[in-house]
């Protein structure tokens, strides 16, 4: 059809949507949108002023995300019109939602109360849509935003702390090479780059880039010398680091995160 001149594009979109460096431009801006959007979204909002402005957005967001996977029915919760239905067609018709309609080859002009449609056809299918739904949440209230800094040494500082966070979870998949570890440098944003490059010229100026990660992974890791002469060295997370380790992070794989599980070390 229409859409099948696309469709091998779309694939590499979908595959490569929330792996890095292609993450940044896809998957990254797509969760800030709509953490925006959550606090943007005031309609309906109570006015107890005890609340918190926000909870309208949230409400609505993983609301709209069970409707959109088909998870509502599945999880066992309870449609609020079927439970009463005069107060559903009312707030209908004073546009608080909209109205559901009859296809135009049905026979009847009865109203339809609102149904939830879900691609998954057996058990195992909607667990796999809940686990993405609930690690999709645990994202979206993890990952927040960070405070503007006021100040180039504010953005300095929090480039830095991105930068080593990449660097752990990186190494605790396993020893990276310094050329495998220098790709953090995609995921992280243009201004960070930039603030770290100006703090590496202090330490190297001919390599200023090499030498902000240089300073982190003196911090973090340790170099192992490789036995075979055209293999490059490798670099190995420190044990006293493991405890910055988030087993949620969203840079690295689910296969990356099973590899950090196992290779864990146990605490004493």
């Amino acid at each position: 059809g229409l859409w099948r001149r696309n469709g091998n594009g779309l694939n590499d979109q979908v595959l490569n949507y929330a792996e890095p460096p292609f993450c940044r431009a896809m998957r990254d801006a797509d969760l800030l949108l709509v953490q925006f959007g959550m606090l943007g979204r005031t309609q309906n909002q109570t006015r107890d002023l005890h609340r918190p402005t926000s909870d309208v957005g949230v409400c609505f967001v993983i609301h709209l995300m069970l409707h959109r996977l088909g998870l509502f029915d599945f999880c066992g919760l309870a449609k609020a019109p079927n439970s009463d239905i005069n107060l559903y067609l009312d707030e209908v018709q004073q546009g608080f939602y909209q109205a559901e309609y009859n296809s135009e080859d049905a026979m009847s002009d009865d109203f339809l109360l609102p149904w939830t449609y879900s691609a998954a056809k057996d058990a195992s299918s909607f667990l796999l849509l809940l686990e993405e739904f609930l690690h999709t949440v645990i994202i979206m209230a993890s990952e927040l935003p960070p405070v503007p800094p006021g100040d180039r040494e504010g953005h300095t500082s929090q480039a830095k702390w991105r930068l080593r966070r990449e660097v752990v979870h990186r190494l605790a998949s396993g020893p990276k090479t310094h050329s495998e570890l220098a790709e953090v440098h995609h995921v992280l944003s243009h201004w960070d780059n930039v603030y770290l490059s100006e703090e590496g010229k202090l330490v190297n100026p001919d390599d200023a880039t090499g030498a902000a990660l240089g300073v982190v992974l003196s911090e973090v890791a340790t170099r192992k010398i490789s036995r075979a002469k055209m293999e490059p060295d490798k670099w190995q997370l420190n044990r006293s680091v493991w405890e910055e380790y988030d087993p949620s992070f969203f840079h690295i794989s689910l296969r990356h995160h099973q590899t950090a599980a196992e290779s864990r070390p146990v605490p004493d």
